[in-house]
């Protein structure tokens, strides 16, 4: 049995070697999980090794053989605004592949579309400048879901709160202590353009 860090952690080694088509560096993976001492990393990979999720050739690790990896690839459709309201949709970034267990839910490749963040209004949140975000296009949402919401043809990363009262706002919750809610009012145009069900960052 895993533990959930070491769960994370292999989830994290099936993106990345998806992705970069390496095996990440004990420097990505320490990264990845937001630890600086590598001994952490020593163990948690010391324990996939005798789990048989991951071996060793020589000095060298890789997934295990026997361990197939379903891969779905996102397109990456643009960049989403962390801050204020912004265009989403700007640019064609080419696409990204990620394992399903790294989801939140289970979606099929045509259900998800991927955005690049920019600013810092969710960085309380672990979502930074530069990181992907999976959407899920369609998905029923809830207050405290993460969403990327349009607003006259603008658009944003945020914490959702629908109103508990008939004529109430809705409100885009920012995670950093120095920003401010949005207020829409239930009136205005507003869309629910899908809900964030992962947060992909990949190191150089």
């Amino acid at each position: 049995m895993l533990t959930e860090r070491q769960r994370e952690l292999l989830e994290f080694i099936q993106a990345h070697v998806s992705q970069e088509q390496r095996f990440p560096s004990y420097r990505d993976m320490a990264k990845a999980m937001n630890v600086s001492a590598v001994g952490t990393i020593q163990d948690h990979v010391q324990a996939l090794l005798e789990n048989g999720s991951l071996e060793k050739e020589g000095r060298k690790l890789r997934l295990a053989q026997n361990r197939q990896i379903p891969v779905l690839t996102v397109p990456i459709v643009g960049e989403v605004a962390a801050g204020s309201l912004q265009d989403a949709f700007e640019v064609a970034l080419g696409a990204v592949t990620v394992t399903p267990e790294l989801l939140k839910e289970r979606a099929g490749p045509q259900d998800l579309f991927a955005l690049r963040v920019r600013g810092e209004s969710m960085i309380d949140a672990g979502i930074q400048q530069g990181d992907l975000i999976i959407v899920h296009k369609g998905a029923r949402v809830r207050s405290g879901d993460f969403v990327v919401a349009d607003y006259d043809g603008e658009a944003t990363v945020k914490e959702l709160e629908l109103p508990k009262t008939k004529g109430a706002p809705i409100k885009l919750i920012p995670h950093n202590s120095r920003m401010s809610p949005i207020e829409l009012d239930p009136s205005e145009k507003f869309k629910i353009l899908g809900k964030v069900v992962s947060v992909q960052r990949f190191y150089n």
